[in-house]
């Protein structure tokens, strides 16, 4: 998670492991801390606690050798009452609408 990624982004393995043709989208310009990349952008079910919703994910090749995604606020933070980072006890506490 990420309290500063505006959207949602994984890495294009991770899509294709999610079954996802990620290229199969017309490819997007995003910015990141390091600059310029390419994302195909995908809608999908997210879970989160005990409810689906419909999310626009990124994906994006810069990110193919990274481990882990970024939750973002659209899709995933606005669809939720309360996002709270406890970065001392190292938990994050969501709380649904």
């Amino acid at each position: 998670m990420d309290s500063g990624a505006m959207r949602c982004l994984f890495n294009i393995d991770f899509g294709n492991k999610l079954g996802i043709d990620v290229k199969s989208a017309s490819p997007s310009l995003g910015r990141s801390a390091s600059g310029l990349m390419q994302i195909f952008y995908h809608r999908i079910i997210v879970q989160i606690l005990n409810r689906k919703f419909p999310c626009r994910v990124g994906f994006s090749a810069e990110y193919e050798n990274e481990a882990f995604g970024l939750l973002g606020h659209e899709g995933i933070f606005d669809k939720l009452k309360r996002v709270t980072f406890n970065t001392r006890k190292k938990f994050v506490d969501l709380v649904e609408l």
